[in-house]
């Protein structure tokens, strides 16, 4: 929920128990250029401490500070599908919260959302209760994307200087690169036989789509989300032998094994295949891992205008 987001931010920002002046005007911040930030185009404000707080296929999460005041924070998210928040999920642990709230134009997306001005005044041992003052902007695009931009301020009151710098950010948010995110860099997978099932997992710059396959067998497609990942491995659980996995991105298929020094290519076109000489830049990488087999899956594969890639995989062939 979004509270228990602001209460992260908030601790991050650990000078703001010591801050208890009042200031009505925040400084200015310029914006910086514009830059892809999953399905968006965005502009941040110039020189601000930036950070990516949280990332998968169907959240992106961005906290700033300005780099003045740690006390002054940003917060940016944008959400697909279900579990996108409201404009109204504002929830507390029993702390009163005065709020307001007033229209706000998301002028590059086209689309009219709301601009909530909230408070928390809490305890802080035996100093002074210190209010959490800060302005949230919503808006939830007709395809299910919804969009939150939040500028807080611990110990003081938001100035219209925030206000202003907010408003700016809204107004400069625009739709990104047609095959955007939310997140570039990842990937979306899905099984096609009943009892398997995917799961997507960040590990460090490399994507992992994680297949458990109930009867050891079984294909999946793998779609980019926005651009491919670095590195992408596929890690087949539960799996002994993997007598077979092949890999196919329309044009070029590849047939390999556990233990299969070079793996067989096929060039493939209108319904016909052919042979292909083996290409070093084709090697693939199996390897045993605990109670799972790994593929690392070479770039090539999957460089350039491949938007997905076909998977599938046998465990034990018969004889």
């Amino acid at each position: 929920m979004q509270v228990s987001m602001w209460l992260i931010f908030g601790a991050s920002l650990g000078l703001a128990q010591l801050v208890t002046h009042a200031r009505l005007v925040s400084p200015q911040a310029d914006l910086g250029p514009p830059r892809v930030w999953g399905r968006l185009m965005v502009r941040l404000p110039e020189g601000w401490r930036l950070e990516k707080q949280d990332e998968s296929d169907q959240v992106l999460i961005i906290e700033g500070q300005d780099p003045q005041d740690p006390t002054r924070g940003l917060f940016m998210e944008q959400r697909i599908g279900a579990g996108a928040a409201s404009d109204s999920d504002e929830e507390t642990d029993g702390t009163p919260i005065a709020r307001s709230s007033e229209p706000i134009q998301f002028t590059g997306l086209g689309q009219k959302g709301t601009l909530t001005a909230l408070q928390d005044v809490r305890p802080m041992g035996d100093e002074p209760e210190v209010a959490r003052d800060f302005l949230r902007a919503y808006v939830r695009t007709p395809d299910g994307l919804s969009v939150s931009v939040g500028i807080g301020q611990f110990g003081t009151r938001i100035g219209s200087a925030d206000r202003l710098l907010l408003k700016e950010i809204v107004q400069a948010i625009k739709p990104g690169p047609a095959d955007g995110g939310p997140q570039a860099g990842w990937v979306r997978v899905k099984t096609n036989r009943q009892g398997d099932r995917a799961e997507v997992i960040r590990q460090g710059k490399a994507v992992v789509v994680e297949i458990t396959s109930g009867s050891g067998s079984g294909d999946a497609i793998v779609q980019r989300q926005g651009s491919w990942p670095a590195k992408l491995i596929v890690r087949l659980r539960e799996m002994d032998r993997l007598d077979r996995f092949n890999l196919s991105n329309g044009r070029v298929s590849l047939t390999t094994r556990l233990g299969q020094e070079q793996p067989k290519l096929r060039l493939l076109g209108e319904g016909t295949s052919s042979l292909m000489p083996f290409d070093p830049t084709y090697a693939t990488v199996v390897r045993r891992k605990e109670d799972s087999l790994e593929v690392t899956v070479p770039p090539v594969i999957y460089s350039g205008a491949i938007r997905q890639l076909e998977v599938s995989w046998t465990d034990f062939v018969k004889d």
